[in-house]
């Protein structure tokens, strides 16, 4: 039977560190729109390789792991859920109601600090007032900050490659920057 969807297919999205588990999503294979920026699944599914069984995670729009596996980070309706992957225990970083998306979670390198944008707009918009705002949540102390507010080059991050550098990418402009956590500074750089 076809899909009236068009194309679908199952997608490998992450292996578990210990080799226990492999996560899937569905993907419906759309072109166009910005789903990509928020890292938008319509499921993130868990599958255990020694039994065969499988759950919904319940946590398939906007997602990232951490880079020891440790924890994921997640976007709900409540806000930004750290999820430790270990004791399932969960912390809830609310985000304004002012925000219509938000996502594309981005770890440091050594797992304690999460950056995220976040639209009051929808980027299908032609005429946008608002641009885009990049919070960075430091697990260690639980702090939330704003790097850039209504930023009008639309600062995606991509990468996290050393603990204070994070790279950038504008969505409209097809420039990359490099931001230095210790001294605010934006370059503009050549990125892969």
């Amino acid at each position: 039977m076809t899909c009236p969807c068009g194309d679908a297919l199952v997608a490998i999205d992450h292996w578990s560190a210990d080799g226990k588990y492999i996560y899937l999503f569905p993907d419906m294979m759309g072109d166009g729109g910005y789903d990509w920026v928020w890292n938008k699944q319509a499921q993130l599914i868990r599958l255990d390789l020694s039994s065969g069984y499988w759950i919904d995670t319940q946590m398939g729009n906007s997602y990232s792991f951490s880079p020891a596996d440790q924890f994921i980070a997640y976007r709900s309706e409540g806000g930004v859920y750290i999820h430790d992957l270990s004791t399932r225990e969960e912390i809830v970083y609310p985000v304004s109601a002012d925000f219509t998306d938000f996502g594309r979670f981005v770890w440091s390198p050594d797992g304690s600090s999460l950056i995220f944008v976040a639209a009051k707009e929808d980027l299908n918009l032609e005429e946008q007032e608002s641009g885009l705002t990049v919070f960075l949540i430091n697990l260690s102390d639980s702090s939330v900050i704003s790097l850039f507010e209504d930023d009008l080059r639309y600062l995606c991050p991509i990468a996290w490659p050393e603990q204070n550098q994070v790279i950038f990418k504008s969505l409209y402009e097809r420039h990359t920057y490099q931001l230095d956590l210790l001294t605010s500074e934006l370059i503009s750089i050549d990125w892969p």
